[in-house]
């Protein structure tokens, strides 16, 4: 009776190793790709907040104003907005014209916590037209 060895010459043994292989290969391409498809996911709907300020002072007419717009690709979610004058918290715009320029003058303002802004939207939480705004 004759002992039937596998050897890894045998050309069997080097298909199955190679199909192996390649079975392992697949399996960490998939699973790499499904990470940087996680990835590129979570990128693509970030938030990019910008606050401007405007400001134009000509002859008979100033204006001012701060707007915020949301320059990412996903919603931003904006809780809450603090105002500050020399490191002190302000509550309105218009107590920040009289701290800022030592009179109130006609504006429009508006709250910016506790909203959310969709991607490429502006809002304009204080603007000033008229003399008085600098």
């Amino acid at each position: 009776m004759m002992n039937k060895r596998y050897s890894f010459k045998n050309p069997e043994m080097i298909i199955a190793g190679s199909a192996l292989m390649v079975s392992l290969i697949t399996a960490f391409v998939s699973i790499y790709s499904a990470f940087i498809d996680r990835a590129y996911a979570r990128a693509s709907v970030w938030p990019r907040l910008e606050i401007q300020r405007t400001y134009v002072d000509e002859a008979d007419k100033e204006f001012f104003s701060y707007s915020i717009s949301n320059k990412g690709t996903g919603p931003a979610a904006v809780k809450y907005a603090k105002l500050t004058y020399d490191n002190q918290p302000i509550s309105r715009w218009s107590d920040y014209l009289i701290l800022h320029t030592g009179r109130t003058a006609s504006h429009i303002q508006s709250n910016v916590s506790a909203i959310v802004l969709s991607a490429g939207e502006k809002s304009t939480p204080a603007a000033c037209a008229g003399r008085g705004c600098s």
